[in-house]
């Protein structure tokens, strides 16, 4: 599992470490549901190992998203003013979905199958 200092050096994630500690849960779980648990077998190969890590980090950043009401359009500093698109284009489950397919299409650990 990546801890705060893979996701700032290697994933170059943005968020503080409180949030990415509270998100890290929600999104070790999602992955656990979506890949049968596969995700957690600790004789996973370092390449697969390492695609689980990122997974995990570009999840915590999509849920932030969410929660923070999608994706910003434009925002000014100074002023404090930030837009977010009003249309959503998937809904918060498909790009979730979307981001584990992106990260681990390659890996199998997304097949359903026996074996």
């Amino acid at each position: 599992m990546p801890d705060y200092e893979f996701y700032t050096t290697v994933y170059h994630g943005l968020l503080q470490s409180d949030v990415f500690t509270r998100l890290h849960v929600k999104a070790a779980a999602y992955l656990s549901a979506a890949t049968l648990n596969k995700s957690n077998r600790t004789d996973l190969p370092e390449n697969v190992r390492n695609a689980v890590k990122i997974t995990l980090c570009a999840l915590v950043d999509e849920m932030h998203k969410a929660e923070c009401g999608g994706d910003v359009v434009s925002e000014t500093n100074d002023g404090i003013s930030r837009t977010y698109a009003a249309k959503k284009q998937q809904t918060d489950a498909e790009k979730l979905s979307s981001v584990v397919y992106e990260y681990l299409a390659w890996t199998g650990l997304l097949y359903r199958g026996c074996g």
